[in-house]
């Protein structure tokens, strides 16, 4: 069975933990998710199953949107609240004008330095183990990309804290946007809730939303993800032709389909009633370099 669970993950349990709750209702089928969330984070979590976690990383490159709540006044060593304060400092200065002038410094293509405590492996070992047993971690900046940071809340300005609606790109650290923005007030900062809306146009409100313990998994097809990308329909013979893996020339495609949110390169979706596959666009025909049958 190939298919889509879109899971409302709760605070307090793990992506992993949700990912093995789908694999046993369905007799260990094969399984996987295409994006982290912590324990201590909500929201969305997409899980795949069977053929469909081929998938993975096409849909793990769609920006994400979250709902972050920043504490200012204290950082700690995991970024948010859960970990243990390591600096601290006053905000008396800070009002929501300042707030709003700071976030326009993370907009756009940026490196970003990921938290300590994180699942990025450092020579083959977690940083969070490293950091934990008391080695020195020294992570490097990454490329991140932030669409869209906007503060969508009243600054209570007694208790440094405020919300903000982020759109990013894959491999952005929430944790450390907090982070860094305590470090420009130069009073520290921790992220005090952070909620996943959506993925591409998956989102939490989705009819087809579970709980990670559902006793029975609504499904989503697998070729609804085709709506997160520009896709074609082909001819009969150009999508034989595609789906053997040979190049089509352009005159084949019968519908293009746009995605109103489209944020990739040139990759192309091509599907039909049986298979998902994806193409690189060239001058005057699709090249495939993906397919995966979502039949089973």
């Amino acid at each position: 069975m190939s298919g889509i669970i879109l899971i409302n993950k709760p605070v307090g349990i793990t992506s992993t933990e949700c990912v093995r709750l789908v694999r046993t209702k369905f007799d260990n089928i094969k399984t996987g998710h295409t994006g982290t969330l912590d324990s201590t984070a909500s929201g969305l979590l997409i899980v795949l199953t069977g053929n469909a976690t081929r998938l993975s990383n096409f849909l793990m490159a769609l920006p994400k949107v979250y709902v972050a709540e920043v504490k200012l006044g204290a950082e700690t060593d995991t970024n948010d609240y859960a970990g243990e304060i390591i600096n601290s400092g006053s905000f008396e200065h800070v009002n929501e004008n300042l707030i709003d002038d700071v976030l326009y410094k993370f907009m756009g293509l940026r490196e970003q330095v990921p938290p300590e405590i994180s699942a990025l492996k450092i020579n083959g070992q977690p940083a969070h183990e490293l950091k934990r047993s008391g080695q020195d971690v020294r992570l490097t900046p990454r490329p991140i990309m932030i669409y869209e940071i906007k503060r969508v809340s009243d600054y209570d300005k007694q208790n440094g804290i405020f919300k903000l609606q982020i759109k990013c790109g894959r491999g952005t650290y929430i944790r450390s946007i907090a982070r860094d923005i305590g470090r420009i007030f130069n009073c520290g900062a921790h992220l005090k809730s952070l909620k996943r809306i959506s993925t591409g146009i998956f989102n939490i409100f989705d009819e087809n939303i579970n709980p990670p313990d559902a006793e029975n998994f609504k499904i989503t097809p697998v070729q609804k993800a085709a709506l997160n990308f520009n896709s074609v329909l082909l001819s009969e013979y150009g999508d034989k032709k595609f789906f053997n893996g040979s190049n089509v020339f352009a005159s084949e495609i019968k519908i293009f389909r746009p995605c109103q949110d489209f944020i990739s390169n040139s990759k192309i979706c091509v599907v039909n009633k049986t298979k998902f596959g994806f193409a690189e666009l060239k001058a005057n025909y699709l090249k495939p370099f993906a397919i995966v049958p979502v039949l089973n």
